[in-house]
């Protein structure tokens, strides 16, 4: 009977191995050395298309028609533990597509040869092979996908034939070696991040068949010195050329309508741009950061900007749109401006103070984010907002006025400012928002008024020098939590001043703070004149009748039976206490 079984059990292997179908991949292993490599490997990669990896490397892919198109759950064969020994590539006979992963990360392959039949190149079929310096794209080619060469860093030159429509996204993303570029006419589109990163190319030169330049697709090219944009072109996405740090000069054609948001941003040798008449757009960030620039010139026809001295604003002068980072000094904002709008000066090197007129009510997001240099900046009491992170990071502001018309310190509006040593609180606010002075590391004290309601998270979060906070409103809600108040992590090294049973007081227990108390008023004198008489009372009973706003001493003052309200029930008592009918409250 074991014989029997061994025999079936023979019979039922060699059958198996007879039903291997064709398509899969065959090996024949060496074990002279004792272990098991691979020395030659072949199979099928397209209906009429075989591969073979032989023993020196070299893989070579005969036949006809359309390689396979592949992805990561279903790799090429000839690749996974087999890749690194793989260093030429042939591809012959009447191969017209290139499959879609084909020879992704082939990392030491040095050599490709493609034959002339190939019209298409599929998606990252080359991605990843590092080691190849050059490559001949067949003349026949029409299509070049998304990352077909992306990461390619070791290629330093390409021809991009006649025949060429289209060029996917990412398709030489990280192609650091590249250093010169011509894309021929014909070429109608551009992926977005096309030749982002390729760090060595130093010039290129786009057809008039293109019509826009889209994201990021030159982003990062660190030396690129020289750019011809196309004399039909419509638009420069966002990011197109940003970090584009060797970039001195950029020729704008008369045809573009629009220029996105970090178009030109951080091209820190930029000097000097010009607006042509058709732009209608000029996205946030277009021109920021670049520390080079000193003028941005608008044509005297465009209908949507004007510029005045090298700085943008809208065509009626009344918003101030884009002021070049590289304009050096002091900067008087003119009398027309009513908004001073988002990024407007963000990250700006050289504007040393700012003065704002009585004309401007609103001073947006972020507007003078990043000013590093800017030491001072006078703000009238007409402005009423103040928008989120305005003044963030202006790590060498010294001194700021807040207006008598502010309401409340915005989100993050004075984070960074390192050297902002006090703070003049006006007591028309009634809230200080999220971070508003968060980081304001040389900040020793405040006195926060008795309009102030409300003081959320974070307000003066990592305020290294802190030592001293005064909280006049004894009902001022504080948010929850140590970061509210911090030196650096939980830590706190300053004290709290407020008043006996106030907010501030439970603060500053529940957290494990230092709290001194402020003198409290006597109750039932609301004017704090030193007397309780009949002006008090007729203080509490106006108010009573909603016709007048308490401050917060007053308040305090008027609640004499002390329970936190302030009701007809002091005015009761205080009424009693002044015909003496009482002693005491």
């Amino acid at each position: 009977m074991k014989r029997i079984i061994s025999v079936l059990t023979g019979l039922c292997m060699f059958t198996a191995f007879l039903c291997v179908p064709a398509a899969i991949t065959a090996y024949a292993l060496d074990t002279r050395e004792g272990g098991v490599r691979v020395t030659e490997k072949s199979g099928t990669c397209g209906d009429n298309i075989t591969w073979v990896l032989d023993t020196n490397g070299t893989l070579t892919i005969s036949g006809s028609g359309k390689m396979y198109d592949y992805d990561k759950d279903n790799p090429t064969p000839f690749l996974g533990d087999y890749y690194p020994y793989i260093k030429k590539i042939i591809v012959q006979g009447k191969v017209t597509h290139i499959g879609d992963r084909a020879f992704d990360s082939c990392s030491d392959a040095v050599t490709v040869t493609l034959p002339d039949s190939v019209t298409s190149i599929g998606y990252r079929a080359f991605a990843g092979c590092c080691e190849m310096t050059s490559f001949k794209i067949p003349s026949k080619v029409t299509v070049i996908n998304n990352e077909a060469f992306r990461g390619c860093d070791g290629l330093t030159s390409l021809t991009i034939p006649k025949g060429v429509t289209s060029i996917g996204e990412w398709t030489f993303s990280g192609c650091g070696g590249l250093t010169s570029l011509t894309i021929p006419e014909g070429v109608t589109s551009i992926g977005e991040f096309a030749f982002d990163s390729c760090e060595s190319l130093t010039s290129v030169s786009i057809p008039n068949s293109v019509k826009g330049i889209e994201t990021q697709c030159f982003g990062y090219c660190s030396n690129l010195k020289s750019v011809t944009l196309p004399d039909n072109l419509e638009f420069i996405a966002d990011r197109a050329f940003t970090d584009c740090t060797n970039l001195k000069s950029i020729k704008i054609p008369d045809s573009v309508k629009w220029i996105e948001g970090s178009a030109f941003r951080k091209c820190s040798s930029l000097t000097s741009v010009n607006i042509p008449a058709n732009v209608y757009l000029i996205g946030n960030w277009a021109f920021a950061q670049c520390p080079g620039l000193t003028a941005i010139n608008v044509s005297a026809k465009n209908a949507k900007y004007t510029s005045i001295d090298g700085v943008v604003y809208t065509k009626d002068k009344k918003e101030l749109e884009i002021y070049p980072g590289g304009k050096k000094g002091a900067f008087t904002v003119p009398s027309t401006v009513t908004h001073i709008n988002k990024y407007s000066f963000y990250g700006c090197m050289g504007v040393t103070s700012v003065k704002i007129p009585d004309s401007v009510w609103r001073i947006e997001e972020c507007a003078f984010w990043e000013c590093e240099n800017l030491t001072s900046v006078f703000i009238p009491d007409s402005v009423s907002a103040i928008d989120n992170g305005a003044f963030a990071h202006c790590t060498s502001l010294q001194t700021v006025n807040i207006p008598k018309g502010e309401t409340a310190i915005s989100d993050f509006v004075f984070e960074g400012c390192t050297s902002l040593a006090s703070v003049n609180l006006p007591d028309t606010l009634i809230g200080i928002c999220k971070g508003a002075f968060s980081g304001c590391t040389s900040l020793k004290s405040v006195t926060i008024p008795e309009s102030v309601i409300m003081i959320q998270e974070r307000a003066f979060e990592n305020c290294k020098k802190l030592s001293s906070v005064t909280i006049l409103n004894p009902e001022c809600q504080i948010a929850e939590g140590k970061n509210t108040f911090t030196s650096q992590g939980d830590f706190f090294i300053g004290v709290f001043h407020g008043y006996e049973g106030s907010t501030t007081q439970d603060y500053a227990k529940n957290n494990g703070r230092g709290f001194v108390a402020l003198s409290n008023p006597i109750p039932g004198d609301l004017n704090s004149d030193g007397k309780i008489d009949v002006t008090d009372l007729t203080i509490l009973s106006v108010h009573l009748l909603d016709k007048n706003e308490l401050t917060a001493a007053a308040r305090k003052a008027a609640d004499v039976d002390s329970n936190r309200n302030v009701d007809l029930a002091d005015l009761a008592g205080l009424r009693q206490f002044i015909a003496k009918k009482i002693e005491e409250f």
